[in-house]
């Protein structure tokens, strides 16, 4: 292929793979030939490319945004997913559980003087 037209769409933090991911838009002009690499390839209009949430589906989806195509971002099976915007807010935490009173005899307290230093 023949690159026409080269420009930075973004960097990204892959933490899973620990690896950081500079994407680029390349517009390209010419036969498509594989390497051993790859079996196959498809060409997806723009309006029906689906992300995902890490990795390289954040490049494509800047990508979409860059051409006036808000992303439809998919989930994977096991993937957590973000909550919507419209999510009720989580339930508040159990207050923590009291505290027992500390002993203020001078044989506990070291500040009064009287504590000896056990066997170690």
């Amino acid at each position: 292929l023949d690159v026409s037209a080269l420009s930075l769409i973004g960097v990204y933090d892959f933490q899973r793979m620990n690896q950081v991911i500079v994407a680029y838009h390349a517009v390209a002009h010419g036969t498509v030939r594989l390497s051993p690499e790859l079996v196959d390839y498809r060409l997806i209009a723009p309006r029906d490319l689906r992300c995902w949430r890490s990795g390289t589906g954040q490049a494509l989806a800047d990508w979409l945004r860059g051409h006036g195509i808000e992303p439809t971002f998919m989930e994977w099976p096991g993937q957590r997913s973000e909550a919507p915007a419209t999510a009720p807010a989580p339930a508040p935490a159990p207050a923590p559980a009291p505290v027992p009173p500390v002993a203020t005899d001078a044989a506990s307290n070291p500040a009064a003087g009287g504590a000896q230093p056990g066997p170690l």
